[in-house]
């Protein structure tokens, strides 16, 4: 039901902005354009979800600018006493992406920073309750391939966690503050 939603809330949000419209207002001029795309990411944990990325560069900016909006899952394991528990963790990120080229255009080398708001919920006997972090520091190095209207993003990120207050049995202490990741994404502009 999830996954539905924010399919849906993906596809409503980029129709409105599916279309290359130019504007001159206020002596600025805006090609806007949107990507979908799917991602995938190993490093300290694993997993992948979903990308809306809309462009929103001016003409007087040196680079391409994108609002990047990311849903997506991920592996999360702790060890305490010699036994493991893992539960899936949903996070959502928005971010502003810059593409470092002079062209202003969506490929090449890019940088991204994002706000970060992740949860998990374990359901083991020794360890359950409600794990939740929030993080202003999520930096990301990546390079774009662009193929047409296809393009391939390659990228390495790290983030540090801020830890809100765990419910249940969960005590912060056994998670990690430093998360790294490389992973690939894969998507469509229109």
């Amino acid at each position: 039901m999830k996954k539905g939603l924010l399919l849906a809330m993906f596809l409503t949000v980029g129709l409105g902005f599916g279309q290359e419209k130019e504007t001159t207002e206020k002596q600025e001029c805006t090609n806007q354009k949107t990507t979908y795309a799917i991602f995938g990411f190993a490093g300290n944990t694993y997993g992948g979800g979903l990308e809306m990325e809309h462009s929103y560069a001016r003409e007087k900016d040196t680079y391409a600018k994108t609002l990047v909006f990311n849903g997506g899952y991920e592996k999360l394991e702790i060890t305490r006493f010699g036994i493991t528990a893992d539960a899936v963790v949903g996070e959502a990120s928005l971010g502003s992406r810059n593409y470092i080229n002079k062209t202003k255009e969506m490929k090449g080398f890019f940088m991204t920073n994002y706000l970060s708001y992740g949860t998990a919920k374990f359901k083991e006997t020794f360890y359950s309750g409600k794990y939740r972090y929030f993080s202003f520091f999520k930096p990301e190095l990546g390079y774009r391939f662009q193929f047409g209207d296809f393009n391939l993003n390659l990228f390495v990120n790290t983030m540090w966690k801020i830890e809100l207050k765990g419910k249940g049995q969960i005590e912060n202490r056994y998670h990690k503050n430093w998360k790294t990741k490389g992973g690939l994404t894969v998507g469509y502009t229109f």
